[in-house]
């Protein structure tokens, strides 16, 4: 099984499952918005390639991109690690100096969390923001006839992973968008408290996996044109001196962590004049066939449910060189 397949029984067992489906929960009767996300050890980081402090900056922040999807403020984190008996203790202490950090940097208390042991290192997180009167962005908001945007750049993070792997030399600009991604906290504010029900996601688990979650929650099709996606030619060399397809690393490399969604015209062009750097990518259109297509030169490229179960990041495997 993978992911999709146990969010499916979860919901299908669960008696009340209103609050699945997105990365975060709006919990309205308390006025925050939550979510929980974990990082195992030759699954999401190996030790060898990654040190403690951007372990634990890394996972503050990856946690923190889903509340930046949300529109909610951050603001109390709770950390659970599961460690091996042999631990030493600069590890524990090299962590929480890049949670603390990461706190330093917005504004967030670790308001506690749990220790156990373990076989690897496991470290889960819960970030908890507040809504401050705003209506957190679900990705089933999208509409027929929206704009579909995107920030930043994708498939970077891959980029700086299998250079990390392989002690490939690039450009550090790589490393860094795979060891120190930056949630975008404050954009996804302004994006929120500028569209009313806004559609948002990030894309932690690569730029097709949250295309098709968007249209598949929307019930529409995200029809997307490959050469307005932004990338960096850093990574298309790196890609090409590999023989590799760079827009497969684009759109199925996952942990990039910019911020996705779909808009008015009228909103797009509000939150440009705003500043946001948000391409535009495609258009949300009625759903016919596919849930997403996507234009590359003269050939499409569809992608529906076992297209992303076989292509996205898959959270049950070892990682393995390539």
């Amino acid at each position: 099984m993978n992911e999709l397949d146990i969010i499916n029984i979860i919901k299908n067992t669960l008696s009340n499952n209103s609050l699945i489906g997105d990365d975060t929960a709006c919990l309205n009767d308390l006025g925050i918005t939550v979510t929980q996300d974990s990082l195992i050890e030759d699954i999401h980081f190996r030790t060898s390639t990654i040190s403690p402090f951007h372990i634990g900056k890394k996972s503050v922040a990856v946690n923190l991109s889903d509340i930046a999807a949300s529109g909610a403020q951050a603001k109390y984190l709770m950390i659970s690690l599961s460690l091996p008996q042999n631990i030493q203790e600069n590890f524990v202490k090299e962590f929480y100096q890049g949670v603390d950090s990461m706190c330093q940097e917005f504004n967030l208390s670790v308001a506690g969390g749990d220790i156990t042991g373990s076989d690897k290192i496991s470290i889960s997180i819960c970030a908890i923001g507040i809504n401050n009167g705003i209506t957190p962005a679900k990705r089933s908001n999208a509409k027929q006839g929206d704009i579909i945007f995107t920030t930043g750049v994708h498939g970077s993070s891959f980029a700086g992973f299998l250079a990390l792997e392989n002690k490939i030399s690039v450009p550090q600009k790589l490393i860094n968008a795979h060891i120190s991604p930056v949630p975008l906290l404050e954009t996804g504010r302004k994006i929120v408290s500028n569209i009313k029900n806004a559609c948002l996601m990030d894309s932690s688990d690569g730029l097709g996996d949250a295309l098709f979650k968007i249209s598949s929650s929307s019930n529409l099709t995200a029809n997307v044109d490959m050469s307005l996606v932004p990338f960096d030619e850093e990574m298309k060399k790196f890609a090409q001196t590999l023989n590799q397809n760079y827009k497969n690393w684009i759109l199925f490399g996952a942990e990039d962590y910019q911020l996705v969604g779909t808009a008015d015209e009228k909103s797009f062009e509000n939150l440009q004049k705003q500043g946001l750097h948000l391409s535009q990518i495609g258009y949300m259109t009625e759903k016919k066939e596919h849930y997403v297509c996507i234009k590359d030169n003269n050939t499409f490229l569809t992608l529906d449910e076992e297209d992303i179960k076989n292509r996205c990041f898959n959270h049950f495997e070892e990682r393995e060189n390539t």
